[in-house]
């Protein structure tokens, strides 16, 4: 979770750039502000202590962001890590809160929150996007680089191994059956050419043919299928991640625009402050001249 002090500073943006270059992949997210209820399930198992309504008043402050992160090996803690300390002072530098942790003294402004168990992940995304979670597609495996053996244990090298020699002795026998198909339709041509014309090898080439022909459609088709999917899936993402962009850069604009509004402001203030000074002085100058200035 994003915090309402961080999204009021403006850095959530960062924030979830930073989560993605750590490789925290992050499957869900939500932009909203909690209600009281929300915020009291929350925090619930700190219910009745001195800093529970302090902290649930300043959740339910504002919007945050809410995030579910999905990610490979001790997801919980390599969140926790990348938040840091919740005191900013002790927050380690490079983490979230060690970079822009900002008041050690309300220990709520922290900027983000984070499960501390999977029990607790488990149950904050029930509690925030439904009893059924996240709705989303299998994960694929991470690609283990060719040679790097300590990837997968010794059971599934094996596995794999026998998997490929498999997969190169039926590709092995596919062509010892096109070289011997193939021999004998030169043998029937060149060889025995004077002899009565055997038609055998050449319908059983055309049968073989036919065959890979019907093999092939249904697969070409699937996987055209298949890529028409991963177009429109892709699509999806693309339109909304330039949505998403062209909010941020909206409400930047909103920023600056209300930013030179202040400034041009204060200008105006201090000019008019400016001018009444220059006006009382001057006044005075009339009253009381200089010496050097009556003689003239």
């Amino acid at each position: 979770m994003i915090k309402p002090d961080a999204v009021q500073r403006g850095i959530e943006g960062e924030i979830l750039r930073r989560a993605a270059a750590a490789g925290l992949e992050i499957v869900a997210s939500e932009r909203r502000r909690l209600a009281m209820a929300e915020v009291e399930a929350l925090y619930h198992e700190h219910r009745g202590k001195p800093f529970f309504k302090r902290n649930a008043e300043f959740i339910a402050s504002g919007e945050l962001v809410l995030c579910v992160v999905e990610g490979d090996g001790d997801i919980v803690g390599r969140v926790r890590d990348f938040m840091g300390d919740k005191d900013p002072a002790r927050a380690r530098k490079g983490s979230i809160r060690g970079d822009y942790g900002v008041d050690p003294a309300r220990m709520e402004r922290n900027l983000v929150h984070g499960s501390s168990s999977a029990k607790d992940a488990e149950r904050e995304v029930a509690l925030f996007f439904g009893a059924a979670g996240v709705m989303r597609g299998p994960r694929r495996p991470p690609r283990s680089r060719r040679g790097s053996g300590g990837s997968m244990s010794k059971p599934h090298r094996v596995a794999e191994k026998r998997r490929r020699r498999r997969k190169y002795l039926k590709r092995a026998a596919r062509k010892r059956q096109a070289v011997i198909l193939f021999l004998w339709i030169v043998y029937n041509v060149v060889v025995k050419k004077d002899l009565a014309f055997d038609p055998y090898p050449f319908i059983l080439m055309n049968l073989v043919l036919s065959c890979l022909a019907a093999v092939q459609a249904p697969i070409i088709m699937m996987s055209q299928n298949r890529q028409e999917e991963k177009d429109r899936i892709r699509a999806e993402n693309d339109y909304l991640i330039n949505l998403k962009a062209e909010m941020e850069i909206r409400r930047l604009h909103q920023k600056v625009d209300l930013l030179l509004e202040e400034q041009i402001k204060t200008l105006f203030e201090t000019q008019a402050r400016q001018l009444n000074l220059l006006n009382e002085i001057h006044k005075k100058m009339e009253k009381h001249p200089s010496p050097g200035s009556a003689h003239q």
